[in-house]
């Protein structure tokens, strides 16, 4: 961005972290995967041992589910063992800005055309997927950075064709895996493009991809071996066919299209939208494509049609590599806006490689320029304004377990009245170690939540439990959860009936049991 308008993109990410600020004005948010990452950062800052607090067993033991990159980066904000929630805000605040800054040098290297490339960068710093990422203590900010700066890298090396740029790549999208495992499936993504590559008569394109994946994979190699070494195991995942990989595929579908509308519900009205915006799309990429696949092209040595190639082979790289996780791996993944959101960006920045660069690609007509551009403005204002009405939203209720119904907890409240080493057993976890910073077990689960299976341990964990509880222990059950979670985990009434609980407390948001005497 150079010239009169080189103020706008600092513009634009200044107004991206205010979003981020603003959204997050009753506390940034914390999940159960913010837990782990903070919990991790706090062992790292005492004890240099990346462990934390099982809630399934009740024990401290080493974290191998999740990667410990956020956790390291997080360290400084919990080495005196607190969590300052304003210093966490602005610091994801400016991990948005960076974000959009990294997404800006991706583009460059993709489009020429300035104020289209700042309309795709205000589209990227408005759309809730994206900023909605940047609002609590997640691990996306981070996996974003890297896989930016990564692609960034790589374009340059096409263009110089110097070792060092390819190195630094590597480097980048390697340490990604340390953030989401699903920067495997990025590398995925360059193993079809250097295959690629390979076949249309590159000929050092065998040896740089063997270079570049023997990079990227190394961290997640020293991770996997430090698993195995100490926990006997890989990531903390149990490898079998799950078998929902059909429901999974069809909400990513749902979620795919969402990108474009974010308000479109299963009506026929959206369905209908969903085929006129797919006929649409096709109409303004067919002579993008034609062009793409030409015989004329020389996709041996043209840089464009080499970076081109590279997003495409990102997405069928990531989306496979996601329903394989879900099918062998983990099939209590959720196909939403987070877990799907590296299909969107890629998207986003081969829309701005097939549609706006002036290298070899053909003069669109009048007409289809002007569908073109009608249809970025629509993504562009409609997304604008859902994101607007969910932070208004998120300003007066807050973010997941920050949100002002947790804040308000009575059952929280009260727990804050019994002594801190008394233990606890609960059906949620993480809102128990976010507000009074003790740790609770995991109450036991009649079928796993992971295979769906029957749990062959019940009788032995129910019968420590109790003894566990017959020492003053406690039981918190909060209604919410009770529901959502019905699957897999008792109700209150039902463990009260197995163990011979009593109400010690009950609010509208839960209920507090202590197993009576014999």
């Amino acid at each position: 961005m150079m010239g009169s308008d080189r103020w706008m993109l600092p513009a634009v990410a200044l107004f991206g972290s205010l979003l981020v600020l603003f959204s997050t004005s009753l506390g940034i948010g914390f999940n159960v995967d913010s837990k782990v990452y903070l919990e991790g950062a706090e062992q790292l800052s005492t004890s240099a041992t990346y462990q934390g607090f099982d809630p399934w067993t009740g024990k401290i033991s080493p974290i191998t589910r999740w990667p410990p990159g956020t956790s390291i980066v997080l360290t400084p904000f919990v080495s005196k063992g607190q969590r300052p929630d304003i210093p966490l805000r602005i610091f994801y605040a400016a991990m948005f800005f960076l974000n959009i800054t990294a997404f800006s040098l991706v583009l460059s290297h993709l489009i020429q055309a300035r104020y289209i490339a700042l309309l795709l960068i205000f589209l990227f710093t408005t759309h809730y997927s994206v900023v909605s990422v940047h609002f609590g203590v997640y691990s996306e900010p981070f996996f974003l950075f890297c896989t930016f700066l990564g692609l960034h890298f790589f374009f340059r090396h096409l263009e110089q064709d110097r070792s060092w740029l390819l190195y630094t790549s590597a480097i980048l999208i390697g340490l990604s895996t340390l953030f989401r495992y699903a920067g495997l499936f990025t590398i995925g993504g360059f193993i079809l493009y250097y295959g690629y590559a390979f076949l249309v008569g590159k000929g050092s394109a065998f040896k740089k991809g063997v270079i570049f994946c023997s990079i990227a994979l190394l961290p997640f190699v020293i991770w996997s071996v430090r698993n195995w070494l100490i926990a006997g195991e890989f990531s903390g995942r149990e490898i079998m066919a799950y078998g929902n990989e059909l429901l999974q595929l069809r909400r990513t579908i749902a979620h795919v299209t969402r990108w474009i509308n974010p308000f479109l519900t299963e009506s026929i009205w959206s369905k209908a939208f969903k085929v006129g915006a797919l006929l649409l799309l096709a109409y303004v990429s067919q002579p993008y494509l034609k062009a793409f696949i030409s015989k004329h092209v020389d996709h041996k040595n043209n840089h464009h049609t080499q970076r081109i190639f590279l997003l495409i082979a990102l997405m069928p790289a990531y989306l496979t590599g996601y329903l394989l996780h879900i099918y062998f791996l983990d099939p209590t993944a959720t196909s939403d806006e987070r877990t799907l959101l590296p299909l969107g960006i890629y998207a986003l920045l081969l829309y701005g490689g097939f549609y706006h660069h002036r290298d070899g690609l053909p003069n669109r007509t009048l007409l289809r320029r002007w569908v073109g551009s009608a249809m970025l403005f629509f993504v562009i204002a409609v997304n604008f304004w859902y994101t607007l009405q969910n932070i208004a939203g998120l300003y007066q209720s807050g973010i997941e377990l920050n949100a002002s119904k947790w804040q308000q907890s009575e059952i929280l409240h009260q727990l804050q009245a019994y002594p801190k080493g008394l233990k606890v057993y609960s059906n949620e976890t993480a809102a128990i170690y976010f507000h009074t910073k003790r740790t609770a077990q995991l109450i036991p689960e009649k079928r796993s939540f992971f295979s769906n299976r029957p749990n062959a341990d019940l009788a032995a964990e129910l019968k420590q439990m109790k003894q566990t509880l017959s020492n003053g222990g406690l039981v918190v059950i909060f209604r919410e959860y009770e529901l959502i979670r019905s699957r897999w985990l008792f109700s209150g009434a039902e463990l009260a009936a197995m163990l011979n609980l009593k109400v010690v407390m009950e609010a509208n948001d839960g209920i507090i049991y202590r197993l009576l005497p014999d």
